[in-house]
């Protein structure tokens, strides 16, 4: 057999299945198609090959030999008619053992896709309760950094992308994710906030501050100059809070932002306030600012000198902050915060948010996420997913909507989404 690639061959098969190692690949499916287009991605790399399709129609199976080692691959698997894109679908994260052949079956589906506008993708079951999602115009080596939303289905997914599309949009939890360029020159967006579907205020790069509606946005100058604002949160739609580099805090006014009191030169990643008279942000070195909404920020000894990197709370009496390390911290309100043990220790936590129920939940590195009944114990959450290198198996971000569903994003332009 002649091998099309250093790493990955495809090759038609009949019912007979070879030695080797490899995935079996059963491709389902009522599609009229002419070619295939397979990405294995590889822990190291990812690879693409085109097959064309015995008598032009599914279902069909193709071998992807891989080589003879243990590893770990998934597949995005395009139909193509006519040269155009008429369905795809994404597998979940396949174990396949040296001098082993795992099956694996792909659905197409029967209804075509526009691509130019959009780009849905089938959910795959991804072990622990969670379905795969991905995105649409960010490139798969893209970081998508947070989500946030409105009732059951709006949702939006900002990224780190500065070619195609930064931010990703869905109104049918997320079956469809709609891709827009926001901003001059796609800046790389940090964060996302919204009042409502109609006053958005998204955060990034070079000071990019964005405030509109759907794929509608108008950059507004603020006193941060080109310094990275990285977090935002509002009180109400006309009391918004922003953090960034340079120990940034601004405030929404009538007319247009303030910075208040800054206290050193850290950087700060995360806001969240209970109400408009108790409001935190976390950052470098430990650092946690408490302010009671008089435009005055006082540092509260965190205990830590890890960066914190969010910061989320059930209430004004009960708030939480996560970062590097595996650190989980947990204050009373009181001004004093205390250690949480994390059942990942030593892996970096990026995001936070929780389920009206009261149960919290903190995203990161190795794909990891953790849950919390408010009883100090922290458990995690089998996305499916097996962990590759810290950067590339890292969640940025979490919400849980309305309906309850756990959403969460981060690198390879990975959306997860858990009905709880």
């Amino acid at each position: 057999m002649r091998a099309l690639g250093f790493l990955l061959a495809l090759i038609g098969l009949g019912a007979c299945v070879p030695d080797g190692t490899g995935v079996l690949l059963r491709i389902q499916g009522t599609l009229a198609i002419d070619t295939l287009s397979i990405e294995a991605q590889l822990p190291d790399r990812s690879i693409t090959r085109e097959a064309t399709v015995p008598s032009g129609i599914l279902p069909t199976t193709y071998l992807a030999k891989l080589p003879d080692a243990d590893t770990t691959v998934s597949f995005a698997v395009r139909a193509k008619h006519g040269g155009l894109v008429v369905a795809e679908a994404t597998t979940a994260l396949i174990r396949v053992s040296a001098h082993t052949v795992t099956e694996a079956m792909v659905e197409l589906g029967s209804v075509g896709l526009d691509l130019g506008d959009s780009d849905a993708r089938v959910e795959v079951d991804g072990g622990g309760g969670f379905v795969v999602q991905r995105g649409g115009a960010p490139a798969a080596t893209a970081i998508l950094t947070s989500v946030f939303g409105f009732g059951a289905d709006e949702l939006y997914v900002t990224s780190l992308s500065t070619g195609g599309a930064n931010l990703l949009r869905t109104s049918d939890r997320g079956t469809t994710w709609t891709p827009a360029s926001v901003g001059v020159g796609s800046p790389a967006l940090h964060g996302g906030w919204g009042a409502s579907p109609s006053s958005i205020v998204l955060v990034g790069e070079g000071g990019t501050l964005l405030r509109g509606s759907g794929a509608s946005f108008a950059a507004e100058t603020t006193p941060a100059g080109t310094r990275t604002l990285r977090g935002v949160w509002g009180v109400s739609p006309t009391s918004i809070y922003v953090v960034g580099d340079g120990n940034t805090i601004l405030h929404s006014v009538v007319g247009g932002w303030v910075q208040q009191t800054p206290l050193g030169t850290r950087s700060l990643h995360g806001i969240w306030a209970s109400d408009a008279s108790h409001l935190w942000a976390v950052g470098d070195s430990g650092a946690i600012l408490f302010s009671t909404g008089n435009g005055l920020w006082s540092l509260q000894a965190s205990g830590s000198s890890a960066t914190l990197r969010a910061v989320f709370g059930r209430s004004a009496t009960e708030v939480y902050a996560v970062g590097d390390d595996g650190t989980i911290l947990r204050s009373t309100g009181n001004g004093s915060w205390s250690a949480q043990p994390s059942p990942r220790p030593g892996v970096a936590l990026y995001g936070l948010h929780q389920r009206a129920s009261g149960e919290l939940f903190a995203v990161g590195e190795g794909w990891t996420v953790l849950r919390s009944a408010g009883d100090a114990t922290w458990s995690v959450l089998d996305t499916g997913l097996a962990p590759a290198a810290a950067t590339s198996s890292r969640l940025r971000g979490a919400w849980v909507s309305a309906a309850a569903d756990l959403y969460v994003v981060g690198a390879g332009e990975t959306i997860l989404r858990s009905p709880l």
